[in-house]
């Protein structure tokens, strides 16, 4: 499956909405349905479904001085989509980690493109 910077940049705000404002599963089936066509509505539907176990498997690759709890909303939700993409989708981990980078790059500070790159690395 061929995914855009734009698909994957919508996918990841998306994503960050549900995280920061604990939508439910209910509430963001609503918005889906809305927001986005039939195959990125089920692509994000999926990686929603599958929050807790790509979470879980995040944690552990945190550098020993970071915690998830404290990582900002939005770099957990690139790692989220990140993970989901290289482990669920079998996306190219090196286009993944790229445009994870690139996204990182444009919101966060100087610290999270590295992070995500060391992150997402390890899958």
């Amino acid at each position: 499956m061929k995914q855009s910077l734009y698909n994957r940049e919508d996918r990841i705000n998306f994503i960050y909405n549900v995280l920061i404002t604990n939508m439910s599963e209910e509430q963001y089936s609503v918005e889906l349905k809305t927001e986005f066509v039939d195959a990125e509505a089920n692509t994000i539907k999926t990686i929603l479904e599958n929050l807790n176990l790509l979470v879980s498997e995040l944690k552990p690759n945190l550098p020993n001085d970071w915690k998830w709890e404290r990582m900002n909303f939005l770099e957990r939700a690139i790692l989220i989509n990140g993970l989901a993409e290289i482990k669920l989708f079998k996306n190219s981990k090196s286009i993944v980690i790229d445009e994870s980078i690139e996204y990182a790059k444009k919101f966060n500070d100087l610290k999270t493109p590295p992070l995500i790159n060391a992150i997402l690395d390890n899958y």
